[in-house]
Order: C-alpha cells, then structure tokens, then sequence
C-alpha cells in the first residue's frame, strides 16, 4: 500500500535554565504557530526530591466495541486533567490492534485518543508485534513517536535505547527481528553489555513487548528460548525489574535462585481481542489476573522500589510487591566492619598462640633449670 500520514504528533526539545527547575518542579509552557497558540503542557522535573512514579500499560486499543479499554482511558485523562503526578508512562507494546489498519485511519484514532494523556507525560513505547505494520518496519511507529537514538549504530526498527530517570536506568530493547524473522540479535546484546557495564544507577529496569519467562501461553512459549541470552545478560548484571506484554493477562513471577530480577507481564490495559484462557498454575507465578487494569511504578529512593497492579473500573490495587535492597553505603560499612572484626580475631589468635608457645618456651626452660 502507499504509506499513509493524516495525524502528525510532534517532539518539543527545549533548554531550561538549572536555576529555573530547582525553584519549580513542575511547569507548563504553549506552543504557538502563527496565529495559533497550542498548550498548556506539562514538564515534570525528574529527581531525588521526590519518588519517581510510572504508569505501565500494555495491549490496548481506543476502538471500545467491547468497551475493554474504556475505564483504562478514563483513569489516564482524568490524571491528566488534575495535573496528577507521573514521571512517564511505559507503553509496552501493540498499540491499537493494528495501527496501519484502515488505511492507517485506526492509528490516527488511536493517536488522537491517547493524546488527552500522553501531551501530559513522557509516553516511553516498547514496539509489539502489532505495530511492525504491513512492511515488519515499524515505519508508522517510528514517524509518531520518536525515542531516543543512538547514532553510533544503525538501529531502524526501535530496536534499543535507555534513559535515567531518578535513581533509576530504564532500558528497551525489541527483539523483533530475532524472534519473528530469526535475525541474530548480536548487536542487542553487545549493546546491553556496554550500557550495563557503564551503569551508575542503583536500579535497573528493562521493558519490551516480549515476555523472558512464559507460562500457560502458547504463542509466547514458541519464543522464549530465543531469549535465553538476555536472561544470562540480566542476571550477569543484577537487573532487578522486567516489564512485558504480549499476552492478554497479568502475571507475576516469582524471582528466584536463577534470575535475579522479577519479571511482570502486563497485558490487560484492555482491547478487543479474544485470546485462549491463559491461566497456569506454576510455582513460578506468585499472581495472575485477566480483569482490566495497568501497572504503577513508583521508585521511592535508591534501595526501595514498589510496585502494583490496579483494576481500571475503580483504581484498586490487586497485587503488589516492594523490592528492597541494601544501598551502598550501608554494604561498604559493612565490609569495613566486617573485616575489622576479622583483623581483631586474627590477632587475637594470634596473641593466644604466641602465649602458649611463650609458656611452653618457659616450662621447658624451668624442667631445665631444675635438673
């Protein structure tokens, strides 16, 4: 087909004075073009002040013939309206089910929908398989979002880009090329391993549309061993959050002796799509659900971070989770404890040992004398 075009979304890129942001945490600016004046939007200043809070969604259409989606829309424009406080929304991919559909008219419907709430927060897309589109380039996805580039290597289809917010490192990566057209992903990898080596941050999260571990869902399991390596890559480097979609569900899995982060799917933000009952019961899944709802991420500080899954209909958490570890500080004083006690019972041996082979030199010293 000719590529179609009719909605345009556009990026803003500004400076703003580092006086400025560390008086207002939050500020609204307008665009004008011409005779026209376009706004208010808001930008949010991402710091340690505050928690850094996400909105995690996945799978979601704006068509409503069944009205799946309908409640999760309502939460994020009436968010939106109130000014209610996000860092970002993490999208994690199939947006719209298929945004090149129609002649590229259900993706405008989708864009024009989602606008009312992601003019008001940074909207951070993992592709799907839904939006490669007709060519498997993502070229409609590519024009209306743009993420960031890394210019050093030749990414075209979103396939890999990371960003600090907070206390935190975010990074996507698509493996859709190795998963659907058996491509190797080398250079995902090489990439992850150079990101995470450089790291600073205290928290690593990871999103993508596809799911490392996979029960219960049978499409999915046709992949995951494609995947293996980024599980080893993630534990090489203590990832602690993965977040996912592609099925139609809610899962949680447990973390476990061979991973070393949780993984979290969520893919019921609502659509219209009827999928197989993928309930599974699995020592590896600590919770599931099918109701609609979305994910809220909130990293309160450099050893705490929370998260919970919410129905929709009437905001309610229904699973949620705290990971919690030590900061450095802590675990540094600890070692200097630690081996200063070590060094103290170290030398207090030592000074035993040293008494009893004095008092044994005496005693055999003594036997002499008295002979």
């Amino acid at each position: 087909m000719s590529f179609c075009n009719t909605y345009h979304s556009f990026s803003h890129t500004f400076q703003i004075g580092t006086k400025y942001l560390q008086q207002n945490n939050q500020s609204n600016y307008y665009v004008q073009e011409g005779k026209s004046i376009y706004g208010p939007f808001m930008i949010q200043q991402a710091g340690f002040q505050n928690p850094s809070r996400f909105i995690v969604l996945g799978n979601m259409d704006s068509q409503w013939k069944l009205n799946n989606s309908q409640h999760t829309f309502e939460f994020l424009e009436n968010s939106a309206k109130i000014y209610e406080q996000f860092d970002g929304i993490i999208y994690l991919g199939s947006m719209g089910f298929n945004l090149e559909d129609e002649n590229c008219l259900q993706g405008d419907y989708f864009l024009k929908n989602i606008s009312t709430f992601a003019s008001h927060y940074p909207f951070m897309i993992a592709p799907g398989n839904y939006d490669a589109g007709q060519s498997k380039k993502f070229v409609f996805i590519k024009q209306q979002f743009k993420m960031p580039i890394i210019s050093d290597y030749k990414l075209d289809l979103l396939e890999y880009y990371s960003f600090d917010v907070g206390f935190a490192h975010f990074i996507q990566f698509n493996p859709f090329q190795q998963i659907v057209m058996d491509i190797q992903g080398q250079k995902i990898l090489d990439l992850l391993d150079e990101d995470l080596r450089r790291n600073q941050k205290p928290w690593i999260i990871v999103f993508t549309h596809y799911p490392l571990q996979c029960f219960g869902i049978s499409q999915c399991q046709l992949f995951t061993n494609k995947l293996q390596e980024y599980i080893n890559i993630f534990n090489k480097y203590q990832v602690d959050l993965v977040l996912s979609s592609y099925a139609n569900i809610y899962q949680r899995y447990m973390q476990s002796n061979l991973n070393s982060f949780i993984q979290v799917i969520e893919g019921i933000s609502g659509n219209d799509m009827n999928w197989e009952n993928v309930y599974m019961n699995s020592e590896e899944i600590v919770y599931q659900s099918k109701e609609i709802g979305f994910g809220e991420l909130i990293i309160h500080n450099e050893t705490h971070l929370f998260y919970q899954h919410k129905l929709s209909k009437n905001n309610q958490s229904i699973d949620e989770f705290w990971i919690i570890k030590q900061n450095r500080e802590e675990i540094s004083h600890f070692i200097r404890i630690t081996l200063i006690l070590i060094m103290i019972t170290f030398i207090s041996q030592l000074f035993v040992i040293y008494r009893c082979v004095r008092r044994e030199k005496l005693q055999r010293q003594f036997q002499i004398v008295s002979e």
